[in-house]
């Protein structure tokens, strides 16, 4: 890697499956495709992803190609909650878990959906 490497392209790959957008990592990196390559701009790529707080890893591979280097960008999204794993995200309160939080009587549903059960006394 010298001052005379020509980065040819520059890509991302992402490590998980949380919809991140290739676009949305490029827009932090300052690597453009027919510029020079710069050991010194790879890191502050590197660190720019990582202050955003969205990813939890980001790296670089550098992969030669006719004419010069193909820079990738590789990252994986932070856990939207740090210290928990993501499939946490979708676990049921406690309390919904207990059938009797959100018991709903059938006959008074019923007596407001059905105007002639109105007045009706409950058993």
């Amino acid at each position: 890697m010298g001052a005379e490497t020509l980065v040819k392209d520059v890509s991302v790959r992402v490590l998980d499956q949380f919809g991140t957008d290739a676009t949305d990592v490029l827009s932090f990196c300052s690597v453009q495709p027919g510029a020079s390559l710069s050991q010194e701009a790879l890191s502050k790529d590197v660190r720019a992803l990582l202050d955003t707080g969205r990813y939890g890893y980001a790296g670089v591979e550098l992969e030669k190609v006719e004419g010069g280097v193909r820079v990738i960008y590789v990252v994986r999204s932070s856990p939207p909650f740090p210290g928990t794993a993501v499939h946490q995200r979708c676990r049921v309160p406690e309390r919904a878990q207990d059938p009797q939080a959100f018991r709903v009587e059938e006959r008074r549903l019923y007596r407001r959906a059905d105007p002639r059960l109105e007045g009706l006394e409950d058993p």
